[in-house]
């Protein structure tokens, strides 16, 4: 009997080690989350003072962006048209006879296609 006290005994104080191991690394992993927190926010804030920056740049040099981004947008609308213009075209001259939807499909595919290899290549 006295054994399977002793036994007993044991297996309890390893429970109650296993316990208070858990309770340890939780705490421990609480406190990790709340540095990791704290690292997230700063970075937040660095990010936010780097973009805080940037605006001030750019507001220093605001009538030059300004006029920048007329010319961008007016840029913009010129090669909207000329794309529009082109497709028109384009699709009257390849389904002037052909009206199947799936044809017309496949070519706005392709089309896009084009249009995505294109812009690649020009990032490049």
């Amino acid at each position: 009997r006295s054994k399977v006290r002793a036994a007993e005994e044991v297996r309890q104080a390893a429970e109650e080690w296993k316990a208070e191991r858990g309770r340890q690394g939780s705490e421990y992993l609480k406190k990790a989350e709340a540095i990791g927190n704290e690292v997230s926010k700063t970075r937040t804030k660095i990010k936010e003072m780097k973009g805080e920056m940037l605006l001030k740049r750019i507001a220093d040099h605001s009538e030059e962006s300004k006029q920048a981004e007329v010319v961008i947008d007016e840029m913009k609308a010129e090669t909207l048209r000329h794309n529009q213009q082109t497709a028109r075209d384009v699709y009257s001259r390849r389904f002037a006879s052909e009206h199947d939807e799936t044809a017309v499909r496949r070519f706005a595919q392709e089309r896009a296609e084009k249009r995505k290899k294109r812009s690649a290549r020009t990032a490049r």
